[in-house]
C-alpha cells in the first residue's frame, strides 16, 4: 500500500474503524505497516481520530449490553448473508463493519450526509460521522442524553463558538444547540441520542433521530 496524497472516504474509514480497534486483525497489521512504511497523511489522520476516541472512552462509565440485546443482536447478524468479499465478522465481543457496509445516506453533495457506526439500542444512543456542504445551518435541537461532537474536517460553528479539526464539544442532557452552521463545509464524528428533540421557531418540539 502506497503512501497517500490525499484521504479520501475509503482512506478515511479505515482510518476510524482502526482508531476504534475495528478492523480484523489482518486489516490491523496491513494498515500498521502501511503507517510504519510512512504515511504521514493517514497518521496525521489517525492522531486526530484517536483524540476523540480517548475522550469519548471517559464521558460515560463502561457497561455490557444485557444477554437479551446481546443475543438479539448476534441473532440478527447471523440471518444476514455475507460474501467473501463483503464480510461482517461477529465475535462475543467484536463487531467489525467494513466500509462498503457502511454507505453515506443521503441525497447528495447539496445535503447533510452521515454514516452510522454503531447504535447502542440499550442506550437509544448513535455514533456516526457526519459531513456537510458549506453553507449548511443545522437544526436548533433540545438534547435528551449526552451530545458529543468531535470535528474532523472544516469548520462548524455553535453559537457564537467556532470549531475546527481537533475541537471537542460535549452537551450535557436537557440543554439546547442553536445557531449551529458551517461556512466552508464540515465532517463531524456525533455520539448523541437517538431521540432529541428539534426546537422550530414556534418553540414547539418533535421527534428526530440524531443531532
Amino acid at each position: 500500500m502506497k503512501a497517500h496524497t490525499e484521504v479520501n472516504d475509503e482512506v478515511r474509514d479505515q482510518i476510524i474503524l482502526y482508531s476504534l480497534n475495528a478492523l480484523d486483525p489482518a486489516e490491523a497489521a496491513e494498515f500498521e505497516a502501511h503507517l510504519k512504511a510512512g504515511c504521514d497523511l493517514c497518521l496525521s489522520e489517525l492522531q486526530a481520530f484517536q483524540k476523540v476516541t480517548d475522550q469519548l472512552s471517559y464521558s460515560a462509565p463502561t457497561a455490557w449490553p444485557t444477554p437479551r440485546v446481546r443475543e438479539q443482536l448476534i441473532a440478527r447478524i447471523q440471518e444476514e448473508p455475507v460474501n467473501s468479499s463483503d464480510q461482517q465478522v461477529n465475535r462475543s465481543d467484536l463487531l467489525v463493519l467494513h466500509s462498503s457496509q457502511m454507505a453515506w445516506e443521503g441525497a447528495g453533495k447539496l445535503e447533510i450526509q452521515t454514516k452510522d457506526l454503531f447504535v447502542d439500542e440499550a442506550r437509544r444512543s448513535v455514533t456516526r460521522v457526519m459531513r456537510a456542504p458549506g453553507g449548511t445551518h443545522f437544526p436548533d435541537h433540545r438534547h435528551v442524553q449526552v451530545e458529543e461532537v468531535y470535528v474532523l474536517e472544516g469548520d462548524f460553528h455553535v453559537g457564537n463558538q467556532i470549531l475546527q479539526p481537533g475541537d471537542y464539544c460535549r452537551a450535557e442532557p436537557g440543554t439546547f444547540h442553536r445557531r449551529l452552521f458551517t461556512e466552508g463545509g464540515c465532517t463531524l464524528l456525533v455520539r448523541s441520542s437517538q431521540h432529541d428533540e428539534l426546537v422550530p421557531e414556534d418553540s414547539s418540539t418533535i421527534a428526530n433521530q440524531g443531532m
